[in-house]
């Protein structure tokens, strides 16, 4: 687990984080709102584990 870069480890974002306007970003408010990027947690859990793909199978049964 690590803590989520996003909120800091916080759990919450400003409630105006996720809202845009023309790549202005407006940090004015004092309410908060969970995280998106860990849901309100406070960290993520990185995995690096080895990343296999499954190759898709043909069963031709005819």
């Amino acid at each position: 687990m690590e803590k989520c870069p996003v909120c800091g480890g916080r759990g919450f974002v400003p409630a105006s984080f996720y809202e845009s306007s023309e790549q202005e970003w407006h940090t004015y408010s004092a309410a908060t709102v969970p995280c998106r990027s860990c849901f309100g947690r406070g960290y993520i859990i990185v995995c690096n584990c080895p990343m296999y793909v499954v190759p898709k199978t043909t069963d031709d049964k005819t």
